[in-house]
């Protein structure tokens, strides 16, 4: 007998620390994501013409070139882009001709937290092409959520 109440009194901190721990888990479906990248989302505004969208895309190339690493300047935010603009209309991820995605290479060593890197860079690209909305977010996380 003297052994069950031991026993319960292990079980019953067993279960609080279990409990304990059930708050302390994150909330989000999937885990954060650190792919070296990210997906800047641009969406000009609903009726944009697909020739307006390359216009206002080939002035944000303009900036995200100036924001790339050179050997001039090895400290930059970015290593690479790349553009992908509207999808085709039978694709499983059809988006509309005024909408754009921009994977973008970070560079680690540009002495930025990644944060930082990416609310400037977004900065930067909003300032460049006023009246755009834009989004960061991690491209398999946007995979992954646009299939869910």
């Amino acid at each position: 007998m003297r052994r069950v109440n031991l026993l319960l009194l292990f079980a019953w901190l067993l279960a609080i620390y279990c409990g304990w721990r059930l708050t302390t888990f994150g909330a989000d479906f999937l885990p954060a994501f650190n792919e070296g990248a990210a997906q800047l989302s641009v969406l000009l505004p609903a009726g944009s013409s697909l020739e307006a969208n390359v216009e206002t895309s080939q002035t944000i190339d303009a900036k995200l070139k100036s924001l790339c690493r050179t050997k001039e300047n090895p400290k930059a935010p970015l290593r690479s882009f790349v553009r992908k603009t509207g999808r085709a209309e039978l694709d499983e991820h059809a988006d509309p001709p005024n909408a754009s995605d921009i994977i973008l290479q970070l560079n680690p060593e540009s002495g930025e937290s990644r944060g930082e890197a990416l609310a400037r860079i977004k900065a930067e690209v909003e300032a460049e092409a006023p009246g755009i909305q834009t989004e960061i977010e991690q491209p398999l996380a946007h995979l992954i959520s646009e299939n869910i």
